[in-house]
């Protein structure tokens, strides 16, 4: 039975207490958050230990989730990871890329599971959409958000952005060439809104666009490839894939199939609503997490890819303009 820790119990803290309450195959140990009272309410609520230090909560588990601000994530992570833990650390990995690299090269020496909780490539409009992914020519995406008041120790690019970034860098398989990009602090001190031009070596153009000032949310994404198109509803979890195909052509899909004409002869265009399981994306981000440690499996966002995407999103951040 592998025994866990939750360190940090804030908002996003407290849903990973829920989904290790009930998942499979590990015993929640306890809760440790640098505010006591905050700690033992949640520990009392759940009938838990609330541990008195990061020491403590580490000498009782096999294995933790970091969910504490972003700035915290090195020291705690490191810490875990010389105490010989497995660790899922909510995303950005860290907030320097030469703290990810650390973090990284350590977990590889210490032979521990290192996951970032880069929690959209659990979305079930993602996976069911990405097997229809084939060399993706243009990518459009914006995510946009109401202000919360949360994550604001970072700006857009790493609050927001990253989730965008790792997933288009999944698809693509390799880093952009080149990246122009425009942002403004609105509210808070950093970025609040940006667009973000991504330019591949493959030849794909990525057009990113976050904001945590909008008064209407938004996820969503479009893929232009060769004789398709595919977009991507990450909020309400649809997706819907459009092919240029030969008229004659048939193919047995288990999502629903549609064919309308091209106004190309001979051409028709397929349309697919792909089937979308009912998925609880934490819960599967931790079970995922579950099953590499027992299992000694790379887990599907490793430490590697959480560092690909913090790279790219440093570079955007260095990028942008200044404001006084």
């Amino acid at each position: 039975m592998i025994k866990t820790a939750v360190i940090g119990v804030g908002h996003l803290g407290s849903s990973h207490v829920a989904k290790y309450i009930k998942a499979d195959g590990c015993e929640l140990a306890g809760v440790y958050d640098i505010d006591k009272q905050k700690s033992e309410k949640v520990a009392e609520e759940c009938a838990l230990n609330s541990f008195n230090s990061l020491d403590e909560a580490l000498t009782e588990c096999n294995a933790i989730s970091i969910a504490t601000p972003t700035t915290s994530h090195f020291d705690i992570g490191m810490k875990a990871i010389e105490a010989g833990k497995h660790l899922l650390i909510e995303k950005p990995i860290t907030t320097t890329v030469r703290q990810a690299e650390e973090l990284v090269e350590a977990a590889r020496k210490k032979g521990v599971i290192l996951q970032v909780g880069h929690i959209e490539r659990f979305n079930p409009a993602f996976t069911a959409a990405r097997k229809y992914v084939d060399k993706p020519l243009f990518i459009e995406s914006h995510r946009l958000t109401q202000f919360a008041g949360r994550g604001i120790e970072v700006d857009v690019i790493l609050d927001l952005m990253i989730h965008d970034i790792d997933i288009i860098l999944t698809m693509i398989g390799e880093e952009p060439s080149e990246i122009r990009c425009a942002g403004a602090p609105v509210i808070t001190e950093t970025s609040d809104i940006a667009n973000v031009r991504l330019e591949f070596p493959s030849g794909c153009t990525a057009n990113v666009t976050a904001s945590r000032i909008s008064a209407h949310p938004m996820r969503k994404m479009r893929i232009f490839q060769k004789a398709g198109y595919i977009a991507i509803d990450f909020a309400e979890r649809k997706s819907e894939v459009y092919l240029l195909k030969e008229t004659s052509d048939t193919r047995g899909e288990v999502a629903p199939i549609f064919r309308i004409p091209s106004g190309i002869e001979g051409k028709s265009i397929e349309i697919i609503h792909p089937e979308i399981e009912a998925v609880d994306m934490l819960e599967a981000e931790i079970k995922d997490f579950i099953n590499s440690i027992k299992n000694n499996t790379r887990p599907q966002v490793d430490g590697e890819a959480g560092l690909r995407a913090l790279r790219v999103a440093s570079e955007i951040i260095d990028l942008l303009p200044r404001v006084p």
